[in-house]
């Protein structure tokens, strides 16, 4: 029970943080369980079934629930340098391929293309939504 509580919470933390401007009808966050006691998640656009991966741990894995959900991964977004929330983003990068916008705010994070800093505002979707 306390595993449904601590996701729900984050869940419900990281839909807070993201929606600034955004509807929270017109997004959906997808947890996807990652290693063995984490979490990775699609943010998704329902409008333009647009969404980013948040700590892809396992890109496999999440890309697998990104086809069950019928969208496709623009970008990443990478809370902090950890393994357990890094270590998937070269190799979603690969599979992906160059016009991925990993985002991070810390120089460690593997295959980061866009550093943010707090108060930076972006989109999930592309070219512009």
């Amino acid at each position: 029970m306390l595993r449904v509580a601590s996701l729900t919470r984050r869940v419900s933390l990281l839909k807070r943080i993201l929606s600034g401007g955004v509807a929270a009808a017109a997004m959906d966050i997808r947890p996807v369980p990652a290693l063995q006691d984490n979490y990775m998640y699609l943010v998704i656009d329902e409008k333009t079934k647009q969404a980013a991966a948040v700590d892809p741990a396992e890109p496999e894995k999440l890309l697998d629930e990104a086809k069950k959900e019928g969208v496709t991964v623009t970008s990443v977004l990478t809370t902090h340098h950890h393994w357990d929330h890094s270590s998937g983003n070269e190799r979603i990068a690969d599979l992906l391929g160059k016009n991925l916008i990993v985002y991070g705010g810390d120089d460690r994070i593997p295959a980061m293309t866009k550093k943010v800093t707090h108060g930076d505002k972006f989109k999930v979707c592309k070219p512009s939504c």
